[in-house]
């Protein structure tokens, strides 16, 4: 459920899905190590998935999404069947990266201590707490989620995503209907959509939302008076 506050005027609003225009660096040669995951939404970081039946040790490990700028891994070992997860806050520092992830979309890199190029990944735009990640660990199926899994297995199936939710009208008098609209998808596919509403702390009620192209809408009854409504 998005929770929002119509008092309070606030909308979050979501970015155009887009990938950044970096050339591929390859060839790339498979060891079974894997960038499997990552999130861009401010606590940025990058999760890697070992795939083989042994722990590998990564220590002198590459990544980078500028050529310029390639952080070595100082210390690292993934259990089998495991994962590893870097936090890109680019200070270079403590295990961290020297670079974050760019929210709007880019390409990210990972090298073995040979200098060799082992995967490679180029990601959309990420918004609304989503990230993206194979589908499942290691495969070639990559898909924005709603639900990151950090650390942890991302299993089978992605969870929705929910993007560019807004009202109208933006600001509402007690007297006027509010339509909330916004685009969700799911490669699974959807049974149904609600858009939960309540005033002034009162409990939630439900109404489904209709589709038009992946644009789901409902609308939120006149308050009636003065008041705080959450949706």
């Amino acid at each position: 459920m998005v929770k929002k506050s119509l008092a309070a005027a606030s909308i979050f609003s979501a970015l155009l899905l887009a990938n950044c225009g970096k050339e591929e660096i390859g060839p790339v040669k498979d060891i079974g190590i894997y960038i499997n995951e990552l999130d861009a939404n401010g606590t940025d970081w990058i999760e890697f998935y070992n795939s083989t039946s042994s722990a590998v040790d990564i220590t002198g490990f590459k990544v980078y999404d500028d050529a310029a700028d390639k952080y070595t891994i100082a210390a690292g070992t993934i259990p089998a069947d495991g994962f590893l997860i870097l936090t890109c806050d680019g200070t270079g520092v403590g295990g961290n990266a020297s670079f974050k992830l760019s929210a709007a979309g880019e390409t990210v890199y990972l090298e073995n201590d040979k200098g060799t190029l082992i995967d490679q990944v180029t990601f959309p735009a990420l918004d609304n707490g989503s990230s993206y990640a194979r589908f499942p660990d290691g495969n070639d199926d990559w898909r924005k989620t709603g639900i990151p899994t950090k650390n942890e297995t991302n299993g089978s199936a992605q969870a929705a995503t929910v993007q560019n939710v807004n009202r109208n009208p933006l600001i509402p008098t007690s007297a006027q209907t509010v339509t909330v609209t916004a685009i969700i998808s799911d490669v699974e596919g959807i049974a149904t959509v609600k858009l939960y509403s309540r005033k002034d702390a009162a409990a939630f009620t439900s109404t489904n939302m209709t589709s038009a192209a992946g644009v789901y809408s409902a609308t939120i009854a006149a308050a009636g008076s003065n008041g705080q409504v959450d949706y």
